[in-house]
């Protein structure tokens, strides 16, 4: 079964690639996003989110693309992105974030691209 936008892996038949991109996708995102512990790219960016970019993303392990770029996230960005080993490549501009990039995304030793801007 497949479905746009959605790739599961061929082994574990589990999400491992959520593209949403320019879905028009309005609300939250919700913190059950942290129970895709297989995914490893999440692009969510050009939608209209108007809430935090949930704690739970810090969950997500095996991510290694991270795109929530020009979706209107608001708030700090979660100190636990950083819990993200995996991840090389963080979009975040284009958002209504606030505060300081948490110094602990420093330790994201895989991370090659970062995207990032706060207001």
């Amino acid at each position: 079964m497949e479905f746009l936008g959605i790739v599961c892996g061929h082994q574990h038949k589990r999400v491992t690639v959520l593209d949403l991109q320019s879905r028009q996708l309005k609300g939250r995102l919700s913190p059950h996003i942290g129970n895709l512990s297989f995914v490893r790219t999440l692009h969510l960016q050009n939608n209209s989110f108007s809430s935090n970019i949930p704690q739970e993303i810090g969950h997500l392990f095996r991510l290694r693309k991270l795109d929530l770029g020009n979706s209107f996230f608001s708030g700090d960005i979660p100190v636990n992105i950083s819990l993200c080993s995996s991840l090389e490549y963080l979009g975040l501009v284009g958002n209504n974030l606030s505060g300081k990039l948490p110094a602990e995304i420093g330790s994201l030793s895989m991370l090659q691209v970062l995207y990032a801007r706060t207001i």
